[in-house]
């Protein structure tokens, strides 16, 4: 998948300007589409990253497939967490931590990608999981992460430990980017104001 900076409208949505081109779809692809059409064992993306654990494969969005309902049954939510393969519901936000993550260390930190891509998604999975509310005790959890942590090891080929030393790592440097952000946006904001 490259980047592209291009005016062409999204070959999936066909409502966003198109980011990037798709080698293996031959399509021109916004992010917003790859992140709702793609299973997340499948594709990672991270803004203009992504890494690829199994085969490339999309899945076939149909109108009657979609529901704009919020009800979903328990099977349904059972089959999601079993696709994203890390026994996590939500996969959708752990993919927008991992991407806030990327973007904020894209470039300050001097990384192998790889650990890049593996740390913002083992971060998404912590802050996705840890951050609802548990009645699990803390032997519970500590074998789940353990669990989960290996399986992303097996996926990513990325060590668990350095894994886990970088997920911190990220963390902080997530906290500061947004820390930033914020202030720049205050900035911005006040200076609005007084002209």
């Amino acid at each position: 998948m490259k980047s592209f900076g291009g005016s062409t409208v999204c070959e999936l949505c066909h409502h966003h300007q198109a980011s990037f081109y798709c080698c293996s779809d031959s399509a021109f692809l916004c992010s917003i589409a790859i992140l709702k059409f793609t299973p997340p064992t499948s594709l990672l993306l991270v803004t203009s990253a992504y890494l690829s654990v199994n085969h490339h494969h999309r899945r076939h969005h149909s109108s009657s497939s979609s529901s704009s309902s919020s009800t979903t049954s328990k099977s349904h939510k059972a089959n999601n967490k079993a696709k994203m393969g890390l026994g996590v519901n939500s996969s959708l936000e752990v993919i927008e931590v991992a991407i806030r993550a990327f973007e904020a260390s894209w470039g300050v930190v001097v990384w192998p990608y790889r650990l890049l891509l593996a740390a913002s998604l083992w971060l998404g999975v912590m802050t996705t999981m840890f951050t609802k509310k548990d009645d699990d005790d803390d032997k519970k959890n500590k074998i789940r992460i353990s669990l989960l942590v290996k399986r992303l090891q097996e996926i990513s080929g990325v060590p668990a430990n350095s894994i886990m030393l970088a997920q911190s790592k990220l963390l902080l440097k997530m906290m500061k980017h947004q820390h930033q952000h914020h202030q720049q946006q205050h900035l911005e904001e006040g200076w609005d104001e007084t002209t």
